[in-house]
């Protein structure tokens, strides 16, 4: 959260920019971290009063996308503009969809146990968040992640702010 505090002001941001550089812009944003603060829980993260406003201004002079490792129906919804792409996991993962579930399934139920930990299964990714975690306990979370990454070679781990 400080981090964010001493980031410019994104409504700041289009005065800022030169008409020569702005001819040749788009904008590449983040969800989860840049629109908006990192939540306690997925579903509860929004964006800030006045975003949708900026974005709006954004877009009507610039491309505007928004990448995410949310789905993409979800990343949209809140959001909830036209006018912007949204890019995020949606209708991916191929061969690997079953890898997929059955390493979500099994690190829901390794961590079951574990108070504040959340599994998210998506379309071609699976979320581990220990942001609720107690700090004793989210070494008991890296480890199952590791145990069941090893059991499926063809996933990899990419981490994220407090999310494996």
């Amino acid at each position: 959260m400080e981090k964010i505090k001493n980031l410019p002001d994104a409504r700041d941001f289009a005065d800022a920019l030169s008409a020569r550089a702005a001819a040749k812009l788009a904008l590449f944003l983040d969800f989860d971290g840049t629109l908006a603060e990192v939540a306690e829980t997925p579903e509860a993260a929004e964006l800030p009063e006045g975003g949708r406003g900026v974005l709006e201004r954004l877009a009507a002079r610039w491309p505007v996308a928004v990448i995410s490792g949310r789905d993409r129906a979800d990343v949209r919804a809140k959001i909830g503009l036209g006018g912007i792409t949204y890019a995020g996991s949606f209708d991916g993962g191929g061969d690997f969809k079953d890898q997929i579930n059955a390493a979500g399934k099994r690190l829901r139920a390794e961590l079951a146990s574990v108070k504040g930990a959340l599994v998210e299964i998506k379309h071609c990714t699976v979320a581990v968040h220990d942001r609720q975690v107690a700090e004793d306990a989210r070494p008991s979370v890296r480890a199952a992640v590791a145990a069941v990454l090893a059991d499926f070679p063809g996933l990899r781990l990419k981490p994220g702010k407090r999310v494996y």
